[in-house]
C-alpha cells in the first residue's frame, strides 16, 4: 500500500535552509530584549556596553541550547527521511542541546562541517576575538573608574556627605558590572573551546589566531575582574568597620 504523503513527509538536508545550521552562532545580536538591562541612564558608556554584551552572551547560550535541540531532532529526521521521527526526537534533542550549548563540541564536529559553514564559523570567531579586545578595554576602564570612585564615596560617607543608601546603591551598581565582566569572560572561555576545536580539527590558522587573541583578552579581563572584586570587598569592609554600612 502506498503511504499517505500527509502522514510521512520526507526530510533531507537539502530541503532545509543552509543558514539554519548556523543559527546557534547568530545568538541574540539583533534581539531588542538583549539591551534591556543596559538602559539605565546613569551608566557610563563602558558599563552600558558590558551590560549589553552580558545579555548577548546569556541569551546566545540559552537560545543555542534550544536551537540545537531542534537540530538533533532534525538529524534523526534526515537520517530516517521521516518528519514523524524528527518530531518524536524533539524531547531528547532538547536535552542534547542543553548539554552542549552552541559550541563546536569536538574536533570531529569541526572536521565534518562543510567548507562554507566552517568559513562562516571562523569569521564569527574572528569577530568575537576583535570584540573581546574592546570588551577587555571597557572592563579595565570600568574597574579603574570604580577604584577611584569608591575611595571618594567612602570619604563622603565618613563625612556624612552622602547617605548609606546612596553608598550602597553605588556599590550595587559596580557589583552588577562585576557580574557582567564575569559573564562575558565565561562566554569567551566557551568561545575559545569552540574555536580551538575548529582550529585543530581543520588545521586552520585564522581560528588559531582568534583563540590566541581571546585567550589574551580572558587573562586581561580576569585582572580587571579581580581588581574590581578586591575594591568592592574593601569598600564594603571599610563601610562595616566604620559603622556606616550594615552587614
Amino acid at each position: 500500500m502506498t503511504k499517505n504523503p500527509t502522514t510521512e513527509t520526507s526530510i533531507t538536508s537539502k530541503t532545509l535552509p543552509r543558514k539554519f545550521f548556523l543559527l546557534p552562532l547568530a545568538g541574540c545580536m539583533f534581539l531588542t530584549s538583549c539591551a534591556n538591562s543596559a538602559n539605565d541612564p546613569s551608566l557610563s558608556p563602558q558599563e552600558r556596553q558590558l551590560r549589553q554584551r552580558q545579555a548577548q552572551f546569556d541569551t546566545t547560550v540559552a537560545e543555542g541550547a534550544a536551537l540545537l535541540g531542534g537540530l538533533a531532532a532534525i538529524g534523526v529526521g534526515v537520517a530516517t527521511h521521516s518528519a514523524k521521527n524528527a518530531a518524536l526526537a524533539g524531547a531528547g534533542g532538547a536535552l542534547l542541546g542543553g548539554a552542549i550549548g552552541y559550541a563546536i563540541a569536538s574536533r570531529t564536529q569541526a572536521q565534518e562541517m562543510s567548507e562554507d559553514d566552517a568559513n562562516q564559523a571562523i569569521a564569527h570567531y574572528q569577530q568575537q576575538a576583535a570584540q573581546s579586545q574592546q570588551d577587555t578595554l571597557y572592563a579595565q576602564q570600568t574597574a579603574a573608574a570604580a577604584q577611584q570612585e569608591l575611595v571618594v564615596l567612602h570619604q563622603q560617607l565618613a563625612a556624612n556627605q552622602i547617605s548609606v543608601s546612596d553608598y550602597q546603591e553605588k556599590i550595587a551598581r559596580y557589583q552588577k558590572d562585576l557580574a557582567a565582566i564575569k559573564a562575558i569572560r565565561a562566554g569567551y572561555v566557551k568561545d575559545v573551546a569552540s574555536a580551538g576545536n575548529l582550529a585543530s580539527g581543520r588545521s586552520n590558522a585564522a581560528a588559531a589566531a582568534a583563540v590566541s587573541t581571546m585567550n589574551a583578552s580572558i587573562a586581561n579581563m580576569g585582572a580587571a575582574q579581580d581588581s574590581l572584586a578586591n575594591n568592592l570587598g574593601a569598600a564594603a569592609a571599610s563601610g562595616v568597620a566604620g559603622g556606616n554600612v550594615s552587614s
